[in-house]
């Protein structure tokens, strides 16, 4: 009787310590083992990019339907100048998004920990791109606050749809 119950017990241990989902990429972390579902990443990718198209979506449509999105003010891009617009926020956002998962997909290829350094490079990525709010010429301070509230909501998108639901945690 013995024999059979640590013959059990050994046999289910061998299995925990080998029984991973698949698709996952294992690494250690301070918490516990850190792994991206590969397999997953493409349609989080895309669930983030829609969830911060609609998200973002509706921010501007708050932001214009209470005046603090002014038409009449130009916006550099790498195509020109152009006036905000609805497409140009949804088109906006899940390129940010797409953009996300690109780089934690090269993040997961390299680190040992790669939701926290994803979360890391996020939150410095939030950071820089507070600056083009604060920075673009013309628009009232509203603006640049409803601006810098779209950037928030995308990075609070790619933090809970890419790291927190790509990612699966257990202990050590």
């Amino acid at each position: 009787m013995i024999r059979h119950i640590t013959k059990f017990a050994t046999r289910r241990l061998q299995m925990e310590a080998t029984d991973r989902p698949r698709g996952a990429i294992k690494g250690i972390g301070r918490a516990g083992k850190e792994e991206i579902f590969w397999r997953r990443l493409p349609g989080l990718v895309l669930l983030g990019a829609f969830a911060a198209a609609v998200g973002n979506a509706l921010v501007y449509l708050a932001g214009s339907g209470l005046g603090t999105i002014s038409p009449s003010v130009l916006l550099p891009s790498p195509m020109g100048s152009s006036a905000l617009g609805l497409s140009l926020v949804v088109a906006t956002s899940a390129l940010a998004l797409l953009a996300a998962g690109i780089v934690l997909l090269g993040i997961g290829a390299v680190s040992r920990r790669p939701m926290t350094v994803f979360r890391i490079v996020a939150t410095v990525g939030l950071l820089l791109s507070l600056a083009m709010p604060a920075t673009i010429p013309g628009p009232p301070l509203a603006m640049r606050l409803t601006l810098g509230l779209m950037h928030v909501v995308a990075w609070a998108v790619s933090l809970v749809v890419l790291s927190t639901l790509a990612a699966r945690r257990a202990e050590l």
